[in-house]
């Protein structure tokens, strides 16, 4: 009879520890599904704050129409230019970007090259079209070594 009282106490023992064994890893489980939930939740939630919309220079040019740009003639601070877009203004540039002040080109040529440079960056998908002090430089509109 001791032998049988052994036998059910064993029994009970790896009865009590395989329920323990099972409740760890059942609440683990649990616990890691309730993770993958709220990891999910943060994932979804965080791609709708991201704004994707296109800025408005953007979503116009994925229109993709032609662009062509035109000089024009400050009397008060010399050449700027216009991008167009079809018939209509895109980008009005009356002065040299990147540079303080209101100051226009010292040539016509200047600015065509300017705006010409302008619309490659527009057409290559480079938005906004931004021009850099070097960049301008480069293409000999402005000397950087007298600014």
């Amino acid at each position: 009879m001791k032998t049988d009282n052994l036998f059910k106490t064993n029994q009970f023992r790896y009865f009590l520890i395989s329920a323990v064994i099972a409740a760890l890893i059942l609440s683990c489980d649990s616990n890691s599904a309730e993770n993958e939930k709220s990891e999910t939740s943060s994932i979804v939630d965080t791609s709708v704050e991201v704004d994707t919309s296109k800025s408005e220079l953007e979503s116009d040019y994925l229109e993709n129409e032609n662009y062509s740009y035109q000089t024009i003639l400050n009397d008060s601070i010399g050449w700027g230019y216009q991008i167009l877009k079809g018939n209509k203004v895109y980008i009005n540039q009356p002065h040299i970007p990147a540079i303080s002040g209101n100051n226009g080109f010292k040539s016509e040529e200047d600015a065509a090259k300017t705006a010409a440079f302008a619309v490659y960056k527009i057409e290559n998908g480079i938005m906004p079209p931004t021009l850099s002090k070097s960049e301008l430089d480069s293409l000999g509109v402005i000397d950087i070594k007298e600014e």
